[in-house]
């Protein structure tokens, strides 16, 4: 298998590249580089792209036969990751994302312990493993992996430290009904749900019901439709 690290991190299709078996793959590589670097344990975050859960999964299959354990922290944010692999010490970092690219893509990132980008020596050292066969350590070497509930609250909390004591925002208010109207899909599954979703329209922007009610006009064939709120506006 041929994989190359990019100049950030690895990336491409998920269909055709950055498959499972290719995210195995990493995961063993990268688990045997960082643990002759003295880390023996990765905490791995990844965005909301649907193909993230997927790849988790077989990069924690690659680190655990590399014996290297797995603390999984879930959906943050990039920086996230990277703050959480220096404040936990004697760890390195892996976001599954692809940024700014297509949906269908994805990638992998590496942060070394100190929540910076791996060394390009690093990297070829890991190319190198890639390239050779995936053995599994022997079953008593095996790592472990758990859910790292804490990794959103700690990161929250971070972000929040950065603001300066002297700034307040209670003079501020958010716009609710452009919140809804633009960034929040609804996925409608029966007609209750229509229902449902016509009384609260009418509670929260004071809207005619019977234009409401018109949601309930969506045809049950179409059991996953997405309806953006923004056709009250």
């Amino acid at each position: 298998m041929n994989l190359k690290f990019g100049t950030d991190g690895i990336r491409g299709p998920v269909e055709s590249l950055i498959t499972p078996e290719a995210c195995l793959k990493i995961g063993h590589a990268t688990g045997f580089v960082m643990k002759e670097l003295g880390w023996n344990t990765v905490v791995i975050g990844k965005d909301t792209r649907i193909s993230g859960y997927m790849l988790e999964s077989a990069l924690q299959a690659g680190f655990i036969a590399a014996g290297v354990n797995v603390q999984l922290a879930g959906p943050l944010p990039t920086p996230g990751i990277a703050y959480l692999t220096k404040t936990l010490r004697n760890k390195f970092g892996v976001v599954i994302s692809a940024s700014h690219n297509d949906f269908l893509d994805n990638g992998i990132k590496i942060f070394n312990d100190d929540g910076e980008k791996i060394s390009r020596d690093i990297e070829k050292r890991i190319e190198k493993y890639i390239a050779s066969d995936l053995i599994p350590v022997e079953t008593s070497k095996i790592g472990k992996a758990y859910r790292f509930d804490e990794s959103g609250p700690r990161y929250i909390e971070f972000c929040k430290s950065t603001v300066p004591s002297d700034i307040s925002f209670s003079s501020l208010r958010i716009n609710s009904f452009k919140i809804f109207s633009y960034f929040i899909p609804i996925f409608f599954t029966s007609n209750c749900s229509y229902l449902l979703f016509a009384l609260i329209s009418t509670l929260a922007f004071k809207k005619n019901l019977t234009l409401a009610l018109g949601a309930m006009t969506v045809p049950q064939s179409l059991p996953s439709k997405i309806i953006p709120l923004n056709f009250f506006g």
